[in-house]
């Protein structure tokens, strides 16, 4: 009876161990991989929706992560000290700044964070968790703030502890803290979780620990999930290292159950049913859906020690010792699985419909997001039997079209096509892999749109089809559900421009103002005339005149006209006429040499009431400009030498006189000078001068319609604004970061009459103005003074709407490095009569206002592998015949392997 008790033992535990082999399946494997970087060191990281909040030094990030695959800092902040840890919840990021305390910041607006509130420290405020309206922050102890009102957090309670506290999260009514504790010097550290009752903040209850000492070991950080608490700790605690998993159930006693063995652990998060550790191994993913019995799941080594961890959704988000953050995905192993056909995109061009008679193409991709499948295809048919011209596509069996008559495959078996079929077909569909059709078709005669039809499907390993669309409203002629799409058809309309504007000149000119006049044309459907000032548009106008103002004495102005009939068809002709405003010129007379010696000449002249400065050349090479005085004394010069003067008036405009000239003659080394002999002349300079320009300006006067200027005072590490109100002027302001104490700082802007003379060609697209803009000397826009620079300006919505664009068909140029380079330009606000935009740039000079019509381009790279040959023989079109039965093998093995299992066991106790 012994020796059958024990035997009955032994097969006891083999009969339960095939069960546990025949019943408990290992965790789904995962496969992670890289999605993108986004550049520095970071002490921490947190995910709240679209955006990603960093901890770098002293300031924290905010980084748009819309598309995980090109995350853009949007905003950024400095706070007082280093930040340690970070908690976000709702439009607040909650900051431990060490000795500064805890940080609130307000992130509504993720490009303009602000400090909103702050609590000080009482000595150092290290993590920090926010659940409801409280904030648990360690410092001395456990301090709980009140935090419904951010900008003025109000103390609800504070929890002495004896020790550091390592890490606080809470959940539900309970506060778990990891505590180590060195006071006891003659024994070992107290390394301990501790749980706190925290359902009255305001009088916190000791509820129970789990701790034991030893000064190798050391607790990192704690997650809670249900009824478990995770733990990363330094090697062993109790029977577990890396992540030890806590029984918390009663929180009186918490109990290790379980752990999974991760070297140097370091951070831990923990989303559904995986937990996220890292450390000096890198990322382990283990799978927790049986805290019990947790298993690896995945894993991604990125080279850093370690980093800290937050996962949302798919994405994983690593921040720590490494150069850079990386964003992962996580998705799940489908190497080994059933084929998943989708399609990724459906592209259409013209995008905006075809006219009557052309041609549009239509190219459909589908990827398998599954296991491999030997046989794929994707069918595109047409209910209304447009004319299709030409089928092409990356299959590797064919690419064809099957013709209205052609044998095709349906639900019901061989059947003739009544719709023109375009299909592709795939002999090796990998796992990843995209295969694209693509088809051009003619729209049927006096139809309003190209109406498709579209369904893909990968057999699997049994034979089966794995279908999509897998269910629809609609179906096509072989049975099978399909997704529906359409093209507009365009009917021929009116493209004929009006007639251009006759007998354009103008009809009052004085000092500041021109007034044009002309004859409209006659066409019935004329709707109006764009008027364009110096090659930029300014308005529309249906009348027959327009009046310039606000203009330089002197200054010469043109004109263009365009005409535009009521269907927004523009006459391409530009109608212009030139205008000069007419001016009295400054003057000089009476121009003379005296006090003539050897070495030097004295030239005097008397100037007009208009005269500010008096440009001075010697033998044409210009040697001063004379302010404010009517002598200029010319020293170190040749004896007995004959030199000629030019002198040239300019008033406060920078319009130019006549020049008046004068050759002047030294003494002799044997003269006693004292006076000197030369003859005059005048003559009309060649430039007209002015147009609002100023001295520094490297632009012409003539070039600039208007000038407005800020200055602002530069401090370190600090937002600076500029902005600007001038009439005229379509830049509204200048936003950036500085980052020394560069004193008071000066922008310029100079709206342009047309391309300014610093450049040497035109930018792509239409061209709304010519704007220079300037902050600080040459020199000083540099990204060791300043970043973050934005500039903000104005579109007139007539100008748009006549050129039909759109606002995001805006951009702004920039002339930087001897080419125009375009910015990443948004729209920010509309008015009925302007839109605002905003573009960031990394450079200062000249700029230009554009605007160009863009159409997206296909998603994928489509290669032709195939020609347009209508079918001849039956052939199947993704169409397959009756899906063969699914069958399980794995099921039947080791359902046999545990009925022997039994029975050998049955025999050999029935041998006994």
């Amino acid at each position: 009876m012994e020796i059958k008790s024990e035997k009955s033992v032994y097969f006891g535990m083999a009969l339960l161990l095939m069960i546990m082999i025949t019943g408990i399946s290992s965790a789904d494997p995962v496969n992670v991989e890289l999605v993108s970087h986004f550049s520095g060191t970071y002490s921490d990281v947190a995910v709240n929706g679209n955006y990603m909040y960093l901890l770098q030094d002293q300031d924290l990030v905010v980084v748009d992560i819309e598309d995980p695959s090109d995350p853009v800092e949007v905003g950024r902040i400095s706070t007082p000290s280093t930040a340690y840890d970070i908690a976000v919840t709702g439009n607040y990021a909650y900051v431990a700044e060490g000795e500064s305390g805890l940080m609130i910041i307000d992130i509504g607006n993720p490009a303009a964070p602000a400090i909103k509130g702050s609590y000080a420290a009482s000595e150092q405020a290290r993590y920090v968790y926010v659940s409801g309206k409280y904030a648990y922050v360690a410092d001395d102890g456990l301090v709980v703030l009140d935090v419904s009102d951010p900008a003025a957090p109000a103390l609800a309670c504070r929890y002495e502890i004896q020790g550091d506290i390592n890490d606080v999260t809470v959940s539900g009514k309970y506060a778990y803290l990891l505590i180590l504790d060195y006071t006891d010097r003659s024994q070992d550290a107290l390394i301990d979780l501790v749980v706190l009752d925290v359902s009255d903040p305001a009088a916190i209850k000791y509820m129970g620990d789990h701790g034991y000492r030893n000064n190798d070991e050391y607790l990192s950080e704690v997650a809670v999930s249900g009824n478990y608490a995770y733990v990363t700790v330094g090697s062993q605690l109790i029977d577990y290292g890396g992540l030890t998993i806590f029984d918390i159930r009663d929180p009186a006693s918490p109990k290790v159950v379980a752990g999974y063995d991760v070297p140097n652990p370091d951070d831990i998060f923990v989303l559904d049913d995986h937990a996220y550790v890292t450390g000096g191994h890198g990322l382990s993913i283990i799978d927790i859906s049986n805290p019990l019995a947790p298993t690896i799941a995945g894993s991604y080594d990125d080279g850093s020690w370690g980093p800290d961890v937050a996962a949302s959704g798919s994405y994983i988000y690593l921040a720590g010792d490494a150069d850079d953050l990386a964003i992962l995905h996580m998705s799940a192993d489908k190497g080994t699985g059933s084929p998943s056909p989708s399609i990724t995109s459906v592209d259409i061009e013209p995008v905006a419909g075809v006219n009557e008679g052309d041609t549009a193409t239509i190219t459909v991709s589908v990827i398998n997001d599954g296991g491999p499948s030997n046989e794929g295809y994707i069918s595109v048919s047409f209910p209304n039997n447009e004319e299709v011209t030409e089928v092409s596509g990356t299959g590797n069996e064919y690419n064809k079209l099957f013709p209205i008559g052609s044998t095709i495959y349906g639900r019901t078996g061989s059947m003739s096509a009544t719709n023109p079929v375009a299909g592709l077909s795939e002999s090796s569909w990998a796992t990843g892999q995209t295969e694209s059709l693509t088809i051009k078709v003619k729209p049927s005669s006096g139809s309003s749109k190209i109406e498709f039809y579209i369904r893909a499907s990968l057999k699997d390993a049994s034979g089966n089809n794995v279908r999509t669309p897998s269910s629809s409203a609609n179906a096509d002629q072989q049975g099978w559900y399909v997704d529906v799409y359409s093209i507009d058809v365009h009917s021929i309309t009116d493209v004929t421009a009006p007639a251009s504007v006759q007998n354009l000149q103008q009809s009052e000119v004085d000092s500041t103002r021109i007034k044009w006049i002309w004859t409209n044309p006659p066409d019935a459907d004329f709707s109006h005339v764009m008027v364009h000032i110096d090659n930029a548009f300014v308005t529309n106008t249906s009348d027959n005149y327009y009046e310039l103002t606000g203009l330089i004495e002197g200054t010469k102005h043109t004109i263009g006209l365009k005409t535009v009939d009521t269907k927004g068809n523009v006459n391409p002709e530009v109608v212009s006429n030139e205008a000069t405003t007419s001016a009295i010129i400054p003057d000089i007379t009476s121009v003379s040499g005296t006090d003539t010696t050897t070495n030097s000449i004295t030239l005097g002249w008397e100037a007009s009431a208009d005269t500010t400065r008096v440009q001075i050349f010697r033998n044409n090479v210009p040697i001063t400009d004379v302010n404010g005085s009517t002598s200029y004394v010319d020293s170190n010069l040749e004896s007995d030498t004959t030199y000629s003067y030019t002198l040239i008036p300019y008033n406060n405009a920078g319009l130019e006189g006549n020049a008046v000239t004068i050759d002047l003659r030294t003494s002799s080394s044997d003269s006693n000078g004292g006076g000197s002999s030369g003859s005059s002349s005048s003559s009309k300079s060649s430039s007209n001068g002015g147009g609002g320009g100023g001295a520094g300006s490297a632009e012409d006067y003539l070039n600039i319609a208007v000038k407005d200027i800020d200055r602002q005072y530069l401090a370190m590490d600090s937002n600076v604004l500029y902005e600007f109100s001038r009439e005229g002027n379509d830049i509204r302001s200048i936003s950036l970061y500085s980052l020394r104490n560069s004193g008071e700082i000066t922008s310029t802007i100079e709206v342009l009459n047309g391309r300014s003379k610093l450049v040497t060609g035109d930018p792509e697209g239409f061209i709304y103005k010519y704007i220079n803009v300037w902050v600080g000397k040459a020199g000083f826009a540099t990204t060791s003074n300043i970043r973050d620079a934005k500039i903000k300006f104005k579109v007139d919505s007539s100008w748009l709407q006549t050129m039909d664009l759109s606002p995001e068909d805006v951009r702004l140029q920039v002339y930087n490095e001897d080419t125009w380079q375009m910015l990443e330009t948004s729209p920010q606000s509309t008015t009925s009569a302007d839109v605002t935009f905003e573009a960031q740039t990394t450079a200062f000079g000249p700029f230009a206002i554009t605007a160009e019509k863009t159409y997206p381009s296909p998603a994928t790279d489509i290669t032709d592998t195939g020609t347009y040959t209508p079918a001849t023989d039956s052939e199947d079109v993704g169409m397959e015949e009756t899906p063969a039965e699914r069958t399980n093998i794995w099921t039947f093995f080791k359902a046999f392997i545990l009925i022997g299992m039994v029975a050998v066991g049955y025999m050999y106790l029935k041998k006994d």
